[in-house]
């Protein structure tokens, strides 16, 4: 996401501002406490279980890709509203 905001920044001056705004109020929050917090959490679910373990693997990549695909329809929608 830092190079995202970094390109905005750069191709889109003065022109996305709220959209940075939340793009590094994401990175900041992400990147420290509710990383840590969503480990813990992950750990005390799964516990032992390796069957657990998998499925929460499978839901976190599920998860991944939905947010690529969201990712990708908003710089795709970008780019073509581009002037």
């Amino acid at each position: 996401f830092v190079q995202m905001v970094r390109s905005l920044k750069t191709n889109f001056p003065g022109k996305v501002e709220v959209f940075e705004y939340y793009l590094e109020r994401h990175i900041e929050i992400d990147g420290g406490h509710h990383a840590h917090l969503a480990q813990r959490m992950t750990e005390m679910l799964c516990g032992t279980d390796e069957a657990l373990w998998k499925q929460a693997e499978t839901a976190a990549t599920l998860a991944l890709e939905s947010r690529k695909k969201l990712w990708d329809g908003i710089l795709e929608e970008v780019l073509a509203n581009r002037h």
